[in-house]
């Protein structure tokens, strides 16, 4: 999860932060807005997430906000409960 704690920014704004910070050459960074201020992005691995998640907040480049990396939890909540079904396809050409 990233939370912007201060000020205000989009999905694609985190994005380039990111790739400036981190690099893109192995990593395509997407971000995708789940609340007000608040997205879901998936890192490299889990480490990266618990060192950037010891980081208070840090300024973004190109916009006036700040950012601050949480791992994800249920306690952030989520939207619904997950649907499951199972079906089978017969007779395909």
């Amino acid at each position: 999860m990233i939370h912007v704690v201060q000020g205000r920014a989009i999905a694609k704004q985190i994005e380039q932060q990111l790739i400036y910070l981190a690099g893109s050459s192995t990593w395509k960074w997407n971000a995708r807005e789940v609340g007000e201020n608040r997205f879901v992005m998936r890192f490299p691995n889990a480490k990266m997430i618990m060192d950037w998640g010891h980081i208070k907040a840090f300024a973004m480049n190109d916009v006036d906000a700040f950012l601050k990396v949480e791992q994800w939890s249920p306690k952030l909540g989520a939207k619904g409960m997950l649907q499951q079904a199972w079906f089978g396809v017969k007779d395909i050409p």
